[in-house]
C-alpha cells in the first residue's frame, strides 16, 4: 500500500467514530481482540483502508465480522464508503520459526491465543459447569487426563472461551514450555491448501505435529471435506500417540456431524465429551451482575431480572445487550427505561431465542412464589393450582404446546386434566384480576420484547 494515501486525517476521523459504533455491535471482548490492532491507513476511491497486523487477523475479521465492520462504517458515512484491508507486516510462521525472545507475550502470539479469555472471567453455572471443570483439569494436567477433550454446544455459549482459557493457563502456569496452537478447522484447511500450492506439505505436517497442545475450534466444518478430514485424523492420531494434548470444540456432538470419517468420530469419543447447554436464567443473571459490576453499568434489580428472564440462549448476545446499555448511558447520560430495553431486546430476537417450557416454569414459579416441585406435584392448594393453570394457559396461547407434552411437563397428567387446567386458566384470566395481572407479568417478562 503506498504511503501517499489521500485524506489520511479523514480516515482517522472516520475510523474513530466507526470503531466506537463497532464496539457496541460486537462487544468489548471481541473489539479488544480483533479491532484494537487495526489502524486507519487512508481513503482511496471511496474505500477506507485499514491496516491489519497479520494475515491471521485479516482472515478472522473478514470471515466473522466483515458485515458488522461495514455496517459501522456505513452508519458514520451514510453508506458512502467501502472497507478494505492491507497487511502492515508479514505474518509469523505458525509455529514461530523466527527467532524471538522467549517471553509469555511471544508465546501467546505464536499460539494465536486471545489473552482476555481466561478461566477467571468465565461465568460458571449449571449449564456449563462440567465443561468448565473438565477444561480446567486439562489445563492443569495436560495429557494426563481427558485426552482428547471434546466440548460441544450451540453458538455463543463459551466454547472458544474455554479453548483459549486452556491455552492461556498453560502458557502462564506450566513449568514445561509447551508449544500451544489454537486454530479453527477452516484455518487448518486454508493453511493446508496453501501448503499444497507451495509444495510444502511435508513442512506443514512436521510443524503441526510438533505442537504439544493443539486446540481446534469449529470442528463441525470438517463436514463434507474428505481431504482435510484425512489430514486432521492423521494429525490427531499422531499427537495422541506422541502423548500430546488435543482439545476440540464444535456446535454439535460427534455423532451429529454429518459425513464425518468414523475414525475421527471414534477418536473424538475416546477421551471426554463435555456439553455446554444453552444459557439458563441463573447463568444469565449471574453474567449480568458480574458485567455491570466490572463495567460500572447502572441497572436496577428489576431490569436485571427483566433481561435475565428473556430466552437469550448465548452469552455473546447478552454481552451485546449490556454493551448497548453501557453505550446508551455514556452517550445520553440518562437512566435506562423499560421502553428502551424493549426496543433493544427486539433486535436480539431470533429462532434461537424461542421460549421453552423450563423457562416458562421458572417465571411462573417466581411470579406466583410457588416452588416448581409443588406446581408439578399433586397438591391442590389454591395458589399452587392457580400457578399450574397459568403455566398451562400461557404455554397454550403463546407457545401452542400440545396438551400431551404439557401433561408430561406436569408430572404425567393426562390429556383431559390439562384441557381442564387450560379452561380454568382462561376463566381466571377474565374473572380474577390478580391472576390476570400475574399472567400479564409472565407474558411481559418472556415475550414483552417480541
Amino acid at each position: 500500500m503506498p504511503k501517499s494515501l489521500s485524506q489520511q486525517d479523514r480516515a482517522i476521523e472516520i475510523w474513530g467514530k466507526a470503531s466506537q459504533m463497532l464496539r457496541g455491535l460486537v462487544g468489548d471482548k471481541a473489539y479488544q481482540a480483533w479491532f484494537s490492532d487495526l489502524r486507519p491507513i487512508g481513503l482511496i476511491n471511496g474505500t477506507l483502508y485499514l491496516g491489519a497486523p497479520n494475515e491471521f487477523f485479516l482472515e478472522w475479521v473478514e470471515h466473522h465480522y466483515m458485515d458488522k465492520l461495514k455496517k459501522a462504517v456505513s452508519l458514520v458515512t451514510d453508506g458512502k464508503l467501502d472497507v478494505s484491508f492491507s497487511l502492515e507486516k508479514d505474518e509469523d510462521d505458525m509455529t514461530g520459526e523466527r527467532e524471538e525472545k522467549n517471553t509469555a507475550g511471544d508465546r501467546f502470539k505464536k499460539a494465536r491465543l486471545l489473552k482476555h479469555f481466561t478461566f477467571n472471567n468465565f461465568v460458571v453455572g449449571p449449564s456449563n459447569d462440567f465443561a468448565y471443570k473438565s477444561s480446567l483439569e486439562v489445563a492443569k494436567n495436560p495429557v494426563k487426563k481427558f485426552n482428547p477433550l471434546y466440548i460441544y454446544g450451540p453458538s455463543g455459549v463459551g466454547k472458544s472461551h474455554l479453548l483459549h482459557a486452556i491455552g492461556n493457563y498453560i502458557v502462564l502456569n506450566s513449568r514445561t514450555e509447551y508449544k500451544v496452537l489454537y486454530l479453527t478447522a477452516e484455518e487448518f484447511l486454508t493453511k493446508m491448501i496453501n501448503a499444497i500450492k507451495s509444495k510444502s506439505m511435508v513442512k506443514f505436517k512436521a510443524q503441526i505435529r510438533d505442537i504439544d497442545i493443539l486446540l481446534i475450534d469449529e470442528i463441525q466444518f470438517l463436514n463434507s471435506k474428505p481431504m482435510i478430514q484425512e489430514e486432521i485424523f492423521h494429525t490427531i492420531d499422531s499427537l495422541l500417540r506422541s502423548n500430546k494434548q488435543v482439545v476440540m470444540a464444535s456446535d454439535r456432538p460427534p455423532e451429529e456431524i454429518d459425513s464425518l470419517d468414523e475414525r475421527i468420530r471414534t477418536r473424538m469419543r475416546s477421551g471426554l465429551v463435555a456439553e455446554i447447554r444453552p444459557v439458563d436464567f441463573d447463568l444469565r443473571k449471574k453474567f449480568i451482575e458480574e458485567k455491570i459490576r466490572k463495567e460500572n453499568i447502572l441497572l436496577s434489580e428489576e431490569f436485571i431480572d427483566y433481561i435475565a428472564y428473556k430466552p437469550i440462549k448465548n452469552i455473546r448476545d447478552l454481552e451485546g445487550i449490556l454493551n448497548a446499555i453501557k453505550a446508551k448511558q455514556e452517550f445520553d447520560r440518562r437512566e435506562i427505561t423499560k421502553s428502551f430495553l424493549i426496543d433493544l431486546l427486539k433486535s436480539f430476537n431470533s429462532e434461537d431465542t424461542i421460549v421453552d417450557l423450563d423457562e416458562l416454569m421458572k417465571v411462573v414459579s417466581d411470579v406466583f412464589s410457588v416452588p416448581r416441585d409443588l406446581i408439578v406435584g399433586k397438591t391442590r392448594k389454591i395458589r399452587v393450582m392457580k400457578a399450574r393453570h397459568a403455566f398451562v394457559y400461557v404455554a397454550r396461547i403463546k407457545l401452542n404446546v400440545p396438551y400431551k407434552k404439557l401433561g408430561r411437563a406436569l408430572g404425567g397428567r393426562d390429556h383431559s386434566t390439562i384441557i381442564h387446567s387450560f379452561e380454568q386458566g382462561k376463566f381466571l384470566f377474565y374473572t380474577d384480576p390478580d391472576f390476570r395481572e400475574n399472567v400479564e407479568i409472565i407474558i411481559d417478562l418472556l415475550f414483552g420484547a417480541k
